[in-house]
This record gives C-alpha cells, structure tokens and sequence, in this order.
C-alpha cells in the first residue's frame, strides 16, 4: 500500500504580512488563526512517502510505524513538515515594497526563526 502524508504549503507573502519590527528586527509570532491564513487550500497538500518522511515518523512513533491499512493520506506530520512558497517575494526588483517583503522573509532565516501553531502549540 502506498503511504501518503498531508503535508501544508504556506504563502511566505501572507507570513510576511504577520512581521512585527522590534528593535530594528523583524519577528513571527503567529497564533492558530493566523496560521491557518498562512495555508494555501489551491496547493496539494498530499504527498508521496520518501526517506524523510519515513525518518520523521520513526522519530515521533519510536520506530514504530504501522503501515496504513488502508488508502488514506496520514496526517501525522502536519504539524511537523510544511512547505513555503516564495513565489514572488525574492523576484528581481527594487520597488521599495519588494525590498521590505525581501526584508522580512530574510528575517525568517534567523535563529529565532518563525513561530506557528498549527493547532497543538506554538512551535517555532
């Protein structure tokens, strides 16, 4: 049987439009609502198992993973493994809106990262 997961994608635009600048940085600290904005509903959000995926789950379930039964997309890693489309924010262009969207998205690649709750928490 081949397992499926339902994996998000994210708009990094609509993730950007949650930054708030503190001290001349730019944060992401977005609740459950916000997040779920975040979530493209015209992406796929199913997928095909790979190493990683397998990897993932045996992490969470202590290596013990137990093939689907039936032809369903598991949403066991929903909350762990999403994608971000940038589609548009790293274009070539030098309006001032697209260097401060370029600006924030940077901002995501710090340490600190972005903070979401998909429903179980804040995770960062």
């Amino acid at each position: 049987m081949n397992t499926r997961y339902k994996i998000h994608m994210l708009s990094a635009r609509s993730l950007i439009s949650y930054a708030k600048e503190e001290h001349d940085q730019y944060t992401f600290h977005l609740s459950k609502t916000d997040t779920r904005k975040c979530i493209m509903r015209e992406a796929a959000d199913v997928q095909d198992d790979n190493a990683l995926f397998y990897q993932t789950m045996c992490v969470l379930h202590d290596s013990n993973i137990e093939p689907p039964q039936k032809e369903t997309a598991l949403p066991d890693l929903q909350d762990e493994i999403f994608y971000v489309d940038f589609n548009g924010i790293f274009d070539r262009g030098n309006s001032p809106k697209m260097m401060e969207r370029q600006k924030k998205a940077e901002a995501m690649f710090r340490p600190e990262g972005v903070t979401l709750d998909f429903g179980n928490g804040a995770y960062r």
